[in-house]
């Protein structure tokens, strides 16, 4: 297991990994942040990185670990 520090990329890697998920047919990603403040930065940084041949309509950042994701 690895651990990374903070300014090393963790978010670009989560996004990374999403848009794999997407590609290969994952219908749905659900990524959850720890705060509405990088809630907001991550998905204003990483949109555009969605939209380059998947649907931007299926990634969803939310700062609420309690919601309840529906399998997809």
């Amino acid at each position: 297991m690895w651990q990374i520090q903070t300014g090393l990329g963790k978010s670009f890697i989560i996004a990374t990994i999403a848009l794999i998920a997407l590609t290969i047919g994952v219908n749905t990603v659900y990524i959850i942040t720890p705060t509405d403040a990088l809630k907001k930065r991550d998905k204003d940084d990483f949109m555009h990185f969605f939209q380059q041949g998947v649907n931007e309509g299926k990634v969803n950042y939310r700062k609420d670990l309690n919601h309840k994701c529906k399998p997809g």
